[in-house]
């Protein structure tokens, strides 16, 4: 391995510990990035399709114009912040899967990404992995268990 890509690999985040809660926020990160992609959706079709001016044949202000600076402004803070958010989110995924990969057992491995990088509801990974949803939630806590231990 290279000098560089040691160096690399060293300034990427330590898997640290990764518990319920770590987990949890990943997933919220991840709904929060799908909602503000969805906010510049509408932004974005404010813009194509302004409201149209009142047209009474009276002077008004500007209101339309200073409406659509403020939409603008608008639309570049949030595709800012929706970068950051997803710089983030590739992080803390790339974490999580540095965890996952510490555990030896391949079902516990596969039930942590169906359900976190995968995105998928209990029902869901229980129906891919054949399980029970009650099945899946008690080797969830199991293999919290593992990763605090192996982590610590």
């Amino acid at each position: 391995m290279s000098k560089k890509a040691r160096s690399l690999q060293q300034k990427e985040e330590p898997i640290g510990v990764m518990t319920k809660e770590r987990l949890r926020q990943y997933v919220y990160l991840i709904k929060e990035i799908e909602a503000q992609k969805e906010r510049l959706a509408q932004i974005e079709a404010s813009l194509l399709y302004p409201k149209p001016s009142i047209g009474d044949g009276m002077p008004h202000s500007n209101y339309a114009v200073d409406r659509m600076a403020i939409a603008i402004a608008n639309k570049i803070e949030l595709e800012e912040l929706i970068i950051k958010n997803i710089k983030k989110a590739q992080q803390e995924a790339a974490a999580i899967e540095r965890a996952i990969q510490t555990l030896d057992n391949p079902i516990d491995r596969e039930l942590m990404r169906l359900k976190y990088l995968d995105g998928l509801t209990w029902e869901e990974v229980a129906e891919r992995l054949c399980r029970s949803r009650q099945w899946v939630t008690v080797l969830h806590g199991r293999i919290l268990q593992k990763l605090k231990n192996t982590c610590l």
